[in-house]
Order: C-alpha cells, then structure tokens, then sequence
C-alpha cells in the first residue's frame, strides 16, 4: 500500500454517516475533535472492550489476528486463515479496494462466514422473545411493519452491512451471514468481581483511546458466562444495503484524486458536533471545523441552538430552526415573534422554550411560580443529599444482571434548625460487598423520617 493511501474504515463510515462534511475533518488531522481524550469516551471504551473480550471467550479456539500496520498483509493473512478452512478469527483484517474493516469475530462454517460485530449496547432477550411471541417485529424496526430501521439501532445495523458487502465481494463463493453480539440485559452474572478478570492494556491510537483489555486469570470461567447474547441480523442487513452502497460510492469518490470536502447543509444537528470547540481551546495547529462550516453565524450570541430541544420548534411549515438557519438567521432571538406567543399554548417543551426566549430577551433569571411555597413548605431538619452510582456493563456482583445499579456513595449537608451550624455526614462503599442495601441503611439512620431532603 502506497505512503498516504487513504481508506474508508468502517469508523471513518460512521463519522460520515452523521455528517459527510465530518469525513474530510477527521481524515485530514487538521481539525480539533472535542471528542480526543475525553475520559468519559475512555471510560465507555473500557467498558465496550471487556464486553468484547467476553464474546470472544465463547470461542475457545479463536486466532487473534496480528495488528500489523499494514492493512495489505493483515488482510493477506486473514485471507490465508479463511481459505484453509473452518476456522475462528478475532480481528480479522477486511480490505477491498479503498474499504477497511476488522471484523470483531470471523467464524468459517464450511462454506459460511459468521459476520459477529460486538456492541455494548442492551438487548433483553426475554422481552425479545415476548415480542416474538406476540407476533411482533423486533425492536430494530421503527413501527409496526418491517419497512424501515429505528434510528436507535440504524448505526449499529449500518456498520454491520458495511463489513457484509466487504465480506460478500471478497468471498463471494461464501454465504455471509451477520450477526450483532450484544449485552443481554436479562442475563446473570455468575462470577464475583468478573472486571477484576480484565487488565486495561494502556495503549493509545492516534485518538489517545484505551484500545486494547487482557484477560486475567481462570478464563474458563468467563467463557461460561452468558452476558452477551449473539442477535442475527439479515433482515435489517437486507434493507439497508441500497443505502449503504450508495454511502459508500459517495464517500469513496470525495478521496479521489484527492482528499475532498464534502458539502453538507448547517443544520440543528450540529449542536452536538465533535468539531465545534468552545473558545479558547482551539489548539494553534489546529482549525475549528464547526467555524468554517457555519462562518459568521456560528459566533452568533446567543445561539438558535442554544434553545432547549431546538430541533423540536414549530412554526407554521414544520420544524422552524433548519429553515432559519438555511436563510442566514443563527440568532435565538430571531425566532419570529408570532412562533414565542404561540409556545404557552403547547406542551411541557413548548412552554420551558418560551420560559427561556423570554427571560433570555428581558436578561433576567426566571424564578417558578413555585418556587416560593415550595421552600417555605420545607420543613427542619433539611437535608441536602448528594449521591453516586453506577451502571456498568460487566457487573462487578454475582447474580448482578448487565447495567444494573449499584449505589455505592453518599453525603449530606445537615441543618437542624434555623440558624444552626451546618454538619456534615457521608458514607461510602470501602468493601467489596454489594453496597445497595448498607447505602439505604446507613442513609436511613442518617437522616431518620422527619424534616426534608433536597437533593
């Protein structure tokens, strides 16, 4: 492969199946991305890479693929592995043309290829089972009738489609079928302190993102756990092949002769985008991509998308806020006057959006017409508590299902009475012990079963 030839991973499909503009900016490293070094991003991946490993373990005779850097070789030998038999791969390496994907988990069946991509994403088997059942569809269509794909579940389809039409070109004499292996919010964990079994390997890709868990210890154990459970998906890859095809020839060409920009509309969606970084943490090498696709309306103060669920404001075509911005109004006080009178009138979102387009035009702090009886209703001792939990995906307790809540630190600020000095009283979680029921018990004593709790 030639020094600078670009591919179209299928992480770099995912940033331009939200935004094709997105593609050139992660492509180019010219642009700042919010997103780099986030601990909470380095958190969920810790998370997702233990999940990973977890449906890995089911397959005892699994080949880890060599993470050579360079994709030729890497997929030369993962083309070697599937043409000398049955066989199981983890990270195998896929390149057709400009396209590059690592399949999480490569089985070969004789003359079948089992596509398995791993989400840490939920899934409740049980309540699938119930629908099926019932006679309904599965929870990744969108209505009642098998025409369309839920917007919750269409990234995770896409990326799967993405890697079977690779799989079906590069081997078209196999059958493909694809499967999403994900977390089975039904299941039990029958291991005590299972994450103790992984070991964060620290080592960071160009993102600086943990990459990489090690499992520890006794790993038949963990091969015997059930957490992941492997959902087929050959329906929903069917109906989304057009669209990922057509995908991918766009984003395809924009490479060609070389990197390009793909235009794309400024939109309400961008209100979350990774390359809109706030003022003053711009890095001196590097640009702001939110700037130069909004130019002068994105240092509008105060900003359309700024309003609470911008995207959810009527006017009397439709959503009001796209058409805005396509007429070069970026302002939160340039929704026409006639749109603020009519939001009381509407439901809970309607009403906070006038709330705060009004107290945001007057400059001043809205108080609720509550507040007042609500405060003088309080009753002493007050107690203002503060609390931490956690959901985590590979349960720490036996028994414990996937994402389940543990509680496991608490404090309160105490004042007994009018004028009373404040004291201070916590508790913690220290032990390895499930810490749900000593949390509800050593709060109980805490704060009894008079005066009020705010929190």
């Amino acid at each position: 492969m030639p020094p600078g030839f670009r591919t179209l991973s299928k992480s770099d499909f995912k940033v331009a199946r939200s935004c094709p503009t997105k593609l050139y900016y992660k492509e180019s490293g010219e642009y700042q991305s919010v997103s780099e070094h986030d601990p909470y991003l380095a958190l969920l991946a810790q998370g997702g890479f233990m999940i990973e490993q977890l449906a890995k373990a089911r397959y005892a005779s699994g080949v880890e693929m060599s993470q050579r850097a360079d994709p030729v070789q890497a997929w030369r030998a993962t083309e070697k592995a599937i043409r000398s038999g049955d066989v199981v791969l983890f990270e195998a390496t896929l390149l057709h043309g400009r396209q590059l994907a690592r399949v999480d988990i490569l089985q070969r069946v004789g003359r079948q290829l089992r596509l398995i991509e791993v989400k840490a994403k939920s899934w409740d088997s049980e309540s699938d089972r119930e629908r099926a059942e019932a006679g309904k569809l599965r929870e990744f269509w969108a209505g009642k009738k098998a025409k369309s794909i839920a917007s919750a579940w269409r990234e995770y389809l896409e990326d799967v489609t993405y890697q079977t039409l690779m799989l079906e070109a590069l081997f078209p004499e196999f059958s493909v079928v694809p499967y999403l292996c994900l977390v089975d919010k039904a299941a039990r964990c029958e291991t005590d302190a299972l994450p103790e079994h992984f070991e964060i390997q620290r080592s960071e890709d160009r993102n600086g993102r943990i990459v990489s868990v090690k499992l520890l210890g006794d790993t038949s154990a963990i091969a015997r756990e059930l957490l992941t459970i492997e959902v087929p998906v050959s329906e929903e890859v069917n109906a989304l092949r057009d669209d990922v095809i057509d995908a991918t020839a766009l984003f395809l060409a924009s490479y060609e002769p070389e990197l390009q920009r793909i235009p794309s509309p400024i939109s309400t969606s961008c209100k979350g985008c990774e390359y809109r970084v706030p003022d003053g943490a711009l890095a001196p090498d590097k640009k702001n991509g939110f700037a130069e696709c909004w130019g002068a309306l994105a240092t509008v103060e105060p900003s359309i998308l700024d309003l609470y669920h911008v995207s959810r404001l009527k006017g009397d075509e439709g959503p009001l806020a796209d058409r805005m911005l396509a007429e070069g109004l970026a302002g939160l006080l340039d929704i026409p006057a006639d749109v603020v009178d009519a939001l009381p009138a509407g439901g809970n979102i309607a009403q906070r959006q006038w709330i705060q387009l009004e107290h945001t035009k007057r400059d001043e702090p809205f108080i609720g017409a509550g507040l007042r009886d609500a405060l003088e209703g309080a009753r002493y001792p007050l107690y203002f508590l503060d609390f931490e939990a956690a959901r985590t995906a590979v349960p720490f307790h036996r028994a414990m299902q996937p994402y389940g809540l543990l509680a496991f630190q608490w404090s309160c600020h105490i004042v007994d009475a009018p004028g009373a000095p404040l004291r201070h009283v916590e508790w913690i979680n220290t032990d390895r012990s499930w810490p749900n029921e000593a949390f509800a018990q050593s709060l109980a004593e805490a704060i009894g079963s008079s005066g009020t709790v705010l929190t």
